[in-house]
């Protein structure tokens, strides 16, 4: 793996991306571009073109995206004619895990506590 598209709001959105990028011939959105590979373009130059029309193109570009080179020895200048929209950064590296949303642990759970208004222990929410 060469280079990664994160910052999706959620799995589903980037299953889809990654669903359209793998078949640009049977994506509604891709499919009327008429994307074909050029002769002296290589199979992953054509892949790279075909990210970069999917993020200049509904409903992708509208997200805070970030493109990642995972790699950076196997970096590519995007085409002049086709860059990522001005919103969108370009990251280099490995991902690093900064926090997580979810709690891992029990202990890491907050209890209920007491109601504010009448001070009574919570049992539970409904």
């Amino acid at each position: 793996m060469v280079c990664i598209i994160h910052g999706f709001p959620n799995s589903v959105s980037a299953l889809r991306f990654e669903w359209a990028w793998q078949n640009p011939e049977k994506s509604r959105r891709l499919r009327l571009l008429t994307l074909k590979k050029g002769k002296k373009e290589s199979a992953f130059e054509f892949r790279i073109r075909i990210v970069l029309h999917m993020l200049n193109s509904d409903p992708w570009r509208k997200l805070a995206l970030t493109f990642r080179w995972l790699l950076p020895a196997c970096e590519i200048n995007f085409p002049a004619e086709m860059q990522l929209p001005a919103h969108m950064r370009i990251a280099r590296g490995l991902v690093e895990k900064t926090s997580t949303l979810v709690p891992q642990l029990i202990e890491e759970y907050i209890c209920i506590g007491k109601c504010a208004i009448c001070s009574r222990q919570i049992k539970n929410v409904s």
